[in-house]
């Protein structure tokens, strides 16, 4: 486990395409500073979709769930530097805010 500073949570993303299913599936698993469980969340999509697009889909639902449970003191993970990027640069070349709806902003 990585180190971060105490008090944080960690917050790993995950998403995972099946064209069989027609589906996206999206897991989010949020553990303390001592790497000890604290919660997690699956869920799907019906729908084919880009990667870069679920991947993104799936940071918004994390940073949803988070805001709901009223943490502020997170650390985000995911395995698609691009979403990464976009995210911390402010670039929106996936026109996220146009295909759901919302900016990530409105859920931070």
């Amino acid at each position: 486990m990585d180190a971060f500073p105490p008090g944080y949570l960690k917050c790993n993303i995950g998403a995972a395409f099946s064209m069989y299913h027609i589906r996206v599936g999206m897991r989010i698993y949020l553990r303390d500073e001592f790497d000890l469980f604290v919660g997690d969340k699956t869920t799907w999509l019906q729908s084919v979709m880009e990667v870069r697009l679920g991947e993104a889909i799936a940071l918004l639902k994390a940073l949803e769930w988070i805001k709901e449970l009223g943490f502020q003191d997170v650390i985000f993970s995911l395995d698609s530097k691009t979403i990464v990027d976009d995210f911390n640069f402010g670039v929106n070349n996936l026109n996220i805010e146009f295909r759901l709806g919302m900016p990530f902003s409105s859920v931070i």
